[in-house]
């Protein structure tokens, strides 16, 4: 059902500027008025966030943007996910065992968290869900700083999530999201979704302007791409038949046409205002082409209910009952029923016997059918002690694989890892620069810590390769 509000803001936030984009609504029909860009020196989100919102207040006013109810879109790096299959439950049922999933692969406090979930594909006889979670601060901050600002705050939901949800609900695919040194993947399959993430490496070229965008650039950003697609768990029907690229950067529509050749995937562009439904603005000099994305945020604050999560609104969130004003009314209406209840009590009381009596003959006879499943239940226990366990060795395997190139010229010949999680890693490689650049790879990954080079010398008198030998901790929980 539709939003009964004239004009709504969207708010993509990134890490040192804010997107901007005001949809008008007329009835059921929907136009983009005006875009903007807002750099910020203070990151986001802002420690003072009252002081950042009077400055996000002022710089509305001065590119005449007049909405005053808003979505903020987030940035996937923010956000930590996971998809989880779950049984058929009642909504509140599912919403005890979501908590309960989260407390174990989120690895932290949930009271720090504030958790949604995502629909998600078909799985067994259950369902597929995606757990999403931002930490509590982040969120306070950002809503405090849209208050600042003037705004009511309408929901909170990852912009790249909105982007895809604009997406043909049928086809299944991986949508890329350009900015400027950062990108976003989300994959989507039949309308539900099964991962949302940060790509760590910088992906836009420096040369971005250049119509021609190098080879080795579209090389890397498919073995990227793979690689993350193949670290997500998806159904056998899920496979995505195409990438679609949500281009905020500028970049030439014919150099991204080969983006999704090495995977083996059509490549299409976005059509920008006409996915998301939107007509454009009648002055074509207010629209600022990187804050579009924004414009995907205001759309779906019109249609609340399309939004995949919220995390002002979030499904789990312990919704308290209004306080009642007639206390002594309801009280007296509950003492006299509890009254009736004693007098109906005591009428059917000879009733209730031959009915407790009915009862424990039928349980005698259930009694066989109760051991088989309680046989069964302790063997699917058995099995779930060795099918539910994820070594946790294997978590320091992924992040060292995923700091080396994709395209060679350095491998591991030894790795010892620790109890305590310090691990020794040596090697060889085919020059000491490529060991110098693996080295700061890996420092940028948010889970390896004190990475430290213990040497690097040549391998042999009869070819250029080096050893080396590195170590590193790593920090569960600490990566994205």
């Amino acid at each position: 059902m539709p939003l009964r509000r004239r004009r709504i803001l969207g708010l993509a936030i990134e890490e040192h500027a804010v997107l901007a984009a005001e949809v008008s609504l007329s009835g059921s029909k929907a136009s983009l008025t005006r875009t903007a860009e807002l750099p910020f020196r203070e990151a986001l989100p802002p420690e003072d966030p009252q002081q950042l919102g009077q400055a996000l207040r002022d710089s509305l006013r001065r590119h005449g943007f007049s909405a005053k109810s808003a979505v903020i879109g987030v940035p996937a790096r923010w956000l930590l996910s996971a998809a989880r299959p779950f049984p058929p439950a009642g909504p509140s049922v599912l919403a005890s065992m979501v908590r309960i999933e989260a407390e174990r692969c989120f690895a932290t406090d949930t009271d720090d968290l504030v958790l949604d979930y995502a629909p998600g594909s078909a799985a067994n006889q259950g369902r597929e869900f995606l757990l999403t979670a931002m930490p509590r601060r982040t969120v306070d901050r950002l809503r405090a700083m849209v208050l600042a600002a003037g705004l009511k705050p309408l929901a909170m939901a990852p912009t790249s999530m909105l982007l895809a949800a604009a997406m043909k609900p049928d086809v299944p695919g991986l949508l890329l999201f350009l900015r400027p040194r950062q990108a976003e993947i989300v994959i989507r399959s039949r309308g539900r979704f099964s991962a949302v993430r940060h790509l760590s490496l910088p992906l836009t070229p420096p040369d971005h302007g250049d119509p021609a965008l190098p080879a080795d650039w579209r090389r890397a950003v498919a073995a990227l791409l793979a690689r993350t697609a193949a670290l997500t768990p998806r159904a056998e029907d899920a496979e995505p038949d195409a990438l679609v690229i949500w281009d905020a950067v500028g970049l030439d529509p014919e150099a991204l046409q080969g983006v999704g050749e090495p995977l083996g995937l059509p490549t299409q562009l976005s059509a920008g205002l006409q996915n998301l439904g939107l007509a454009p603005p009648s002055h074509p000099e207010r629209l600022a082409q990187p804050a579009v994305a924004a414009a995907a945020l205001a759309a779906a604050g019109a249609r609340r209910s399309d939004l995949p999560v919220d995390f002002l609104h979030s499904r789990l969130e312990v919704r308290r009952r209004p306080r009642s004003r007639r206390r002594i009314a309801w009280a007296a209406a509950a003492a006299i029923a509890v009254l009736l209840a004693a007098i109906a009590l005591s009428a059917q009381w000879r009733a209730d016997q031959q009915q407790v009596l009915a009862l424990q003959q039928r349980l005698e006879s259930m009694q066989p059918d109760i051991e088989a499943a309680q046989g069964l239940a302790e063997r699917v226990a058995l099995a779930r002690r060795w099918a539910d366990r994820r070594s946790r060795f294997l978590n320091p395997l992924k992040e060292l694989t995923l700091a080396f190139p994709a395209e060679g010229g350095i491998w591991v010949s030894n790795l010892a890892l620790q109890d305590d999680m310090r691990a020794v890693v040596s090697g060889k490689a085919s020059d000491e620069q490529t060991v110098l650049d693996a080295l700061d790879s890996i420092r940028t990954r948010p889970a390896l810590a004190s990475v430290r080079l213990l040497y690097l010398r040549e391998a042999g008198v009869t070819n250029r390769e080096v050893a080396f030998s590195l170590t590193f901790d790593y920090l569960d929980g600490g990566g994205g």
